[in-house]
């Protein structure tokens, strides 16, 4: 059984990023470090038969895996997350290839910086906050974490929802439009943002419910407790409702009731010293800067 460290690398089949994960490899050997990818990126004509014969393809991250590497933006971060938590949980380290990256911290130059922390087993990081949700009608094979946000939707462009939700067992209101967001700090600046939801810390212990295009001006975002027992039930003239976990969407009957809760484990993340949120927000969204130029 090989007992070597390993890292994993994780990045789209579809990724132009072959020849950076071939750079990636063949540093990582030169470290003693075993390299781990997906085994449809391992089968791949184009990662080249040296490079295939030098890392594994697997399922998900082995137990002895330090690190994975996500090569991409904030959709293969997200992907990164549900495949290591499906692993052993190793901490992630996102590596913008992106058009905006808010999730990945690390820049290309940074992998020797990545494989030298995989290397000496010395990894800061910072846990991340996922929710989970829980309804009877979901697919047997559901990943029911979400690092950023759940989502109730309406399937027929057509027609509103309703969605009837309640906090801690009390009604707390009925959200009529075309559906309602739950998201952890994380997400906050993901579809929630987009939504018009407000831009949380990502450590923030919190929930942010906001409604997608409301049909009444008394609906705004709401903060929550993290600790939070979310019920909704949707309401509608149409069959089903669309529920999507971190953008894995798969329709529901009309009246499926759903739970939200924060989960009971974390994802741990890579921690780059070299920036703060601040800093982030005002590289990746541009913070405070003014829309008129002077």
């Amino acid at each position: 059984m090989n007992t070597r460290p390993a890292i994993a690398v994780f990045l789209p089949a579809d990724s132009a990023d072959l020849p950076y994960l071939r750079c990636l490899v063949t540093a990582a050997r030169r470290l003693g470090l075993e390299v781990e990818v997906p085994r449809e990126i391992h089968s791949l004509p184009e990662l080249g038969v040296e490079c295939a014969g030098e890392c594994r393809g697997v399922e998900v991250p082995s137990a002895g895996c330090r690190m994975v590497l996500s090569i991409g933006g904030d959709g293969t971060f997200l992907r990164a997350a549900r495949w290591t938590l499906q692993g052993n949980g190793a901490p992630v380290a996102g590596i913008n290839a992106g058009s905006l990256g808010f999730l990945a911290s690390w820049e290309r130059d940074d992998y020797a910086t990545l494989l030298q922390m995989a290397s000496t087993y010395r990894i800061p990081t910072r846990q991340r906050s996922l929710l989970q949700v829980s309804c009877p009608a979901l697919a047997a094979d559901t990943f029911a974490y979400a690092l950023n946000e759940v989502s109730i939707l309406r399937s027929e462009t057509s027609q509103m929802i309703t969605v009837e939700a309640s906090l801690q067992g009390s009604p707390l209101t009925e959200y009529t439009g075309d559906g309602l967001i739950a998201c952890t700090a994380t997400g906050s600046t993901g579809y929630n943002l987009s939504a018009g939801g407000p831009i949380l810390q990502p450590d923030l212990p919190a929930i942010v419910l906001t409604p997608v295009a409301p049909h009444a001006l008394t609906q705004r975002p709401l903060v929550i407790g993290g600790d939070s027992v979310l019920r909704l039930r949707v309401r509608g003239r149409s069959s089903s409702f669309l529920l999507s976990v971190d953008g894995c969407s798969q329709p529901l009957p009309i009246g499926s009731p759903v739970e939200i809760t924060r989960a009971p484990i974390t994802l741990s993340t890579v921690h780059n010293a070299s920036e703060d949120f601040a800093s982030r927000l005002r590289a990746k969204l541009m913070w405070g800067e003014n829309p008129v130029p002077r």
